[in-house]
């Protein structure tokens, strides 16, 4: 867990075309936490489909990768 003083470190070693990109993160962030939350919808886990697929899916996911990709074998 990073306290104050390490975020505030992080921050003085970004360069100028940094800062605004952390700025809009911070804001999100900081929003976020101001909004209720019981109003919004869960959120839904995207692997949850992968544990419930074909057995030997893991060891065929190189050959997979690779005819999506195009490269064959």
């Amino acid at each position: 867990m990073s306290s104050r003083s390490d975020v505030h470190q992080l921050v003085d070693q970004l360069d100028e075309d940094g800062l605004d990109e952390a700025a809009a993160v911070l804001r999100r962030m900081v929003q976020r936490g101001s909004e209720d939350r019981s109003d919004r919808p869960r959120r839904h886990f995207r692997f949850a489909g992968k544990m419930s697929a074909e057995p030997e899916l893991a060891a065929r996911s190189g050959a997979i990768l690779r005819d999506e990709l195009g490269r064959g074998t």
